[in-house]
């Protein structure tokens, strides 16, 4: 799969923590063409959306837009999310002579902030205006049609139409909300979701870099070598990361606690970390994993195992108990997807929530891989990944917990180029991951399926996929995280999952 890209022309699809970048080359125009540029609608010059039957929102009209807004919008009334001195007076006197009443009603806090936030308790307020039909239609707009009425939009989906946090944020985004340009307004929508008056800053579990990134030891699995670290002792729990192309780094030292009453083995999947890196991408597949944790378990000596398996290691750990359902004792899938289908349908969301800062070192590999016309090696994919980090958490990202979580959330290019079309599907995938038709073979082993209420790269209703196909299992929504619930909220995963392992 080819990843190089240009920061002008690209999509990219945050794959369990990972950057999956694919090259959307621009139509070229032929030779002697001139290119005629189209002609944009009115709906398309304003970016008229609709909020409900009687609500529209858009752009700040021009005068010659009143009669129009009037006479084919049948708009009654006219909402400006700006101060009324930003409204020109041509515009007061177009509204007033097509009979369209104007009010005003600023929900910045202060639009000279270099990050600019709204009033929450306004856009709470505002929303309840909208809920009630009135006389005709009212016109809802801002400076850019996209923003600041994107976020009243939004709050209406929440609170009105009770929708949830992921779906309501993917349909203003749909519509045009640009969050680089503005910043602090995600961070307004999570508020919004959430009802905090301040988002909670992502914690740091300190580990130092001996222990961190100190080398285990090497063990036969098959043909090859993989990585581990074992902790504690007891009944055996496997530990999964994501990626691909992650390591067992990534749930370090989160899942420590589960060594309290178990064997936990972390390790690294083939091509990852400190394990054999086959150099060919036919040598990777979710079935070949498969294969390397069972040998990994017969070389360990343990009768039976319980997984607890992260973002793309839940696939490996779904498959591996329909293929070894006797060995496994107790299954638990956290922030993962069932099929490459349901996974690529949400993609866009956390597409488009990257961040000023992070798309300019975005841009500045991308030009580089695309003007060399090659594909990322190991620093670069972990380069694009740190763009990812604000769409995977729900909380604030401390400069403390960026550089911690860099050391953490290194990125294997080999295995990630070789796995990521059956994870993610795509042109020329053979058989993309769909496990669908298959989970409610998983009978008879006790499964705990978990997912972040904020969830924008595997959100709620894509994890509920394994919890509804498998007999029998138990699905939990931990609130206040998004994509990696064992961070942000670790003591209550760990009392979920551990007292799951214990049985209780």
């Amino acid at each position: 799969m080819n990843t190089y890209c240009c920061l002008k022309h690209c999509r990219c699809m945050a794959l369990g923590g990972v950057l999956l970048v694919a090259l959307v080359a621009p139509a070229a125009a032929q030779e002697g063409e001139t290119a005629v540029p189209a002609v944009k609608t009115f709906d398309e010059r304003l970016l008229v959306y609709p909020i409900n039957e009687h609500v529209l929102r858009g752009k700040k009209p021009a005068a010659e837009d009143c009669a129009v807004l009037a006479r084919e919008k049948s708009v009654k009334r006219m909402i400006g999310l700006i101060p009324e001195e930003e409204v020109s007076a041509e515009v007061k006197e177009a509204a007033l002579a097509a009979g369209i009443a104007c009010e005003y009603y600023p929900i910045v806090l202060d639009s000279q902030a270099p990050v600019v936030h709204v009033d929450r308790a306004k856009v709470h307020a505002l929303v309840e205006r909208l809920r009630a039909p009135g006389d005709g239609t009212i016109y809802l707009y801002c400076n850019t049609g996209r923003n600041l009425n994107a976020v009243v939009d939004f709050a209406y989906r929440l609170t009105v139409e009770q929708a949830t946090f992921v779906d309501a944020l993917g349909a203003v985004l749909q519509r045009g909300f640009a969050a680089p340009e503005q910043p602090g307004l995600v961070e307004d929508m999570k508020l919004l979701a959430s009802g905090l008056d301040e988002l909670p800053a992502v914690p740091v579990m300190p580990l130092a870099d001996a222990d961190l990134l100190g080398r285990g030891k090497r063990v036969d699995a098959g043909n090859l070598k993989l990585h581990i670290k074992t902790v504690g002792e007891g009944p055996a729990v496997f530990a999964l990361h994501g990626g691909p192309g992650e390591s067992h780094l990534i749930l370090r030292p989160y899942l420590d606690a589960l060594a309290a009453n178990h064997t936990l083995v972390y390790f690294d999947q083939r091509g990852c970390g400190f394990s054999d890196r086959p150099p060919f991408r036919e040598a990777y597949s979710i079935a070949r994993l498969v294969e390397d944790l069972e040998a990994l378990r017969v070389t360990l000596g343990h009768e039976k195992i319980s997984l607890v398996a992260q973002s793309s290691g839940g696939p490996v750990a779904a498959r591996y108990a329909l293929t070894y359902p006797d060995r496994v004792e107790k299954l638990v899938i956290v922030s993962s997807w069932a099929s490459a289908e349901e996974f690529t349908s949400n993609v866009r969301i956390s597409n488009y929530l990257i961040l000023p800062d992070d798309m300019k070192l975005y841009g500045e590999v991308a030009e580089r891989l695309q003007s060399q016309q090659r594909d990322p090696n190991d620093d670069e994919l972990s380069d694009l990944q740190k763009c990812m980090y604000p769409t995977q958490f729900f909380g604030r990202l401390t400069p403390e917990f960026r550089e911690d979580w860099s050391r953490r959330a290194k990125l294997s290019s080999t295995a990630w180029q070789a796995l990521s079309g059956e994870y993610a599907g795509g042109r020329g995938t053979r058989q993309p991951l769909d496990l669908r038709p298959d989970l409610a073979k998983i009978k008879d082993i006790p499964t705990l399926v978990i997912v972040g209420k904020y969830d924008v790269v595997t959100p709620p209703h894509v994890v509920r996929t394994y919890a509804e196909g498998i007999p029998g299992a138990r699905f939990e929504i931990i609130d206040q995280c998004g994509h990696h619930p064992f961070v942000e909220q670790n003591q209550k995963f760990i009392e979920l999952v551990g007292g799951f392992l214990a049985g209780e």
